[in-house]
């Protein structure tokens, strides 16, 4: 079995009290034969020395990443710093840091997992994987490659993302150390996989008559139901004077064709010849649905999934939420932090952290999981 805790600290200079607040919540003699910590912090904790200092006092190891903001048992803002631990007896864990990306970030994450998987004999159950956000490479390459290689090893996580205009100080933490061009992967070796649970928006709020994706490259939409990108949208009343699209806060749901639950994506770019870039991957073939995104929704579709989470089992409960989703609660940005909050309270040791995409399977059967890296999507792990 595996049980969980949790600590955070908003102590970002003295760095002292930040390793002694998350002491005093994380007891020693509380953790188990094997302990892991999953780590989500404002770049600021890193800047300032605080995170390295937390993870030196921590008697395991600690994986994670940036994120906006996120809430707790204990703190709900920006400028937080906490950590989720998972403690066992009969489970075990094990840790490792890919090289940086360069021009190869397939073989890098290839043999980050091989690397990982090669210190026990036994198979993994599941993973914890965390990425820097990069537009050099789309977020899939990671999720996929680690998927081919452990044969569909169910994988949670998330795509660290900051604050910065240029999202800069993405980084991803391993140990105390931060890094904007490696992947890290916690590989968990249980009896139990945990419960995976989504949210995206409301099947009300999906418009009917999708569009047909008739030319793509990986994460670049060139033509729509046989027409170039930008007169589709044009026809449709999304792009500007500017040439820029106005949907950055809509959410298009893509269905694969393959068998598989639809995924949400966003658009974030154009290139040169005025093709949209996607924070994910867009096969062509998919069918893509337009959606409408609005606070009601938001916090509607998050409730729906917190409240069928707590009908379950869990020992603790991790969540990501996209970047996009706090957007679109507008002035309230707080609103999904501070309802989950309200909705689990004391009921069981949580994380809930805003991030630049989320890695959750849609499928599990009997012999693999069908991993997606997901766009405008509140994630739930339980333990």
């Amino acid at each position: 079995m595996i049980q969980t805790l949790v600590a955070s600290t908003v102590e970002i200079d003295d760095l002292e009290l930040a390793v002694e607040e998350i002491l005093a919540q994380i007891p020693l003699t509380s953790l188990r034969a094997h302990s892991v910590g999953i780590l989500s912090c404002h770049y600021d904790f890193i800047q300032s020395g605080a995170m390295k200092a937390v993870c030196a006092a921590l008697p395991f190891p600690v994986a994670g990443a940036v994120s906006m903001s996120q809430v707790t048992p204990q703190a709900l803002g920006t400028f937080v710093l906490s950590i989720f631990v998972l403690t066992s007896d009969e489970a075990d864990f094990t840790i490792r840091r890919s090289s940086p990306f360069a021009d190869a970030p397939c073989d890098a994450v290839s043999n980050m997992y091989r690397e990982a998987a090669a210190i026990k004999d036994a198979a993994p159950s599941f993973a914890f994987t965390f990425l820097p956000f990069t537009t050099a490479f789309p977020a899939d390459v990671f999720v996929d490659t680690i998927s081919a290689l452990s044969g569909g090893l169910p994988c949670f996580g998330a795509v660290a993302l900051d604050d910065t205009p240029l999202y800069t100080n993405s980084f991803i933490c391993v140990n105390g150390e931060a890094y904007t061009d490696c992947a890290a992967i916690v590989l968990v070796y249980s009896e139990r996989v945990p419960q995976f649970l989504l949210a995206t928006i409301s099947r009300e709020k999906v418009l009917p008559n999708p569009a047909l994706v008739t030319k793509s490259e990986g994460n670049i939409l060139m033509e729509v139901n046989g027409h170039h990108v930008a007169k589709h949208f044009e026809s449709l009343g999304l792009e500007d004077s500017t040439g820029q699209y106005a949907m950055s806060a809509l959410p298009f749901l893509m269905d694969f064709n393959d068998g598989t639950p639809p995924v949400s994506r966003v658009f974030t770019a154009h290139t040169p010849e005025n093709y949209n870039i996607c924070a994910g991957f867009i096969p062509e073939g998919s069918l893509m649905y337009m959606g409408v995104f609005d606070k009601e929704d938001v916090l509607h579709t998050t409730s729906k999934a917190v409240k069928n989470a707590l009908t379950q089992a869990t020992n603790g409960i991790l969540m990501y939420s996209c970047l996009a989703r706090s957007m679109a609660l507008g002035a309230d940005g707080q609103a999904e932090l501070s309802l989950v909050q309200s909705l689990i309270g004391t009921q069981a040791p949580y994380l809930m952290a805003y991030n630049g995409g989320e890695i959750c399977p849609t499928q599990i059967n009997d012999t693999k999981a069908i991993n997606r890296l997901h766009n405008n999507t509140f994630t739930i792990c339980l333990l």
